[in-house]
């Protein structure tokens, strides 16, 4: 694979090339808005030992952290990428397959999520949002939602402890 970056200053233009046949064939296109682009990497964020592409960047305006990552997944049979999944402040733990974040909102509001690589796919786990009735304690929903009721979910006394690790 060749990636060629150009950087100009209203953006970053991200082309990742697969070299077949001795010819160049276009993968993976990404156009960034230049104040957003912070960098790119490749590393395994799935676990199937193979690296991704990704493409980490921040939005120019926001109240709240938003650290966001595009992914490529890689497909070794045909040396190509999928699509890109968007993932907003995650922490990717690729040997158990699992992606752990911060959604976006207001510190103290704001929920987090556990998601889990099915293959290609990304399964929904669960969310945990901070319990807005009864002060200290968490709800766990099976989707995400906007200041959920313990009746939407499940009502947790602490805060599970995978999710300390998070930044």
């Amino acid at each position: 694979h060749l990636l060629i970056r150009r950087k100009v200053p209203w953006s970053a233009v991200l082309d990742v090339y697969l070299l077949q046949n001795g010819k160049l064939k276009l993968v993976v296109e990404r156009i960034q808005a230049g104040l957003t682009y912070v960098d790119d990497t490749i590393r395994d964020v799935n676990g199937d030992k193979y690296v991704d592409f990704l493409v980490h960047w921040y939005p120019s305006s926001g109240c709240c952290l938003a650290d966001v990552f595009n992914v490529y997944l890689y497909q070794p049979k045909t040396g190509t990428f999928t699509s890109d999944y968007e993932f907003i402040n995650p922490k990717f733990l690729p040997d158990d397959k699992i992606i752990r974040g911060l959604l976006y909102g207001h510190p103290g509001e704001v929920g987090l999520y556990k998601y889990k690589w099915n293959g290609l796919l990304v399964d929904t786990i669960e969310f945990i949002y901070p319990s807005f009735s009864q002060k200290g304690k968490f709800i766990k929903t099976a989707r995400h939602e906007f200041r959920p009721t313990p009746k939407e979910g499940v009502l947790l006394n602490k805060l599970p402890k995978e999710y300390m690790k998070l930044d």
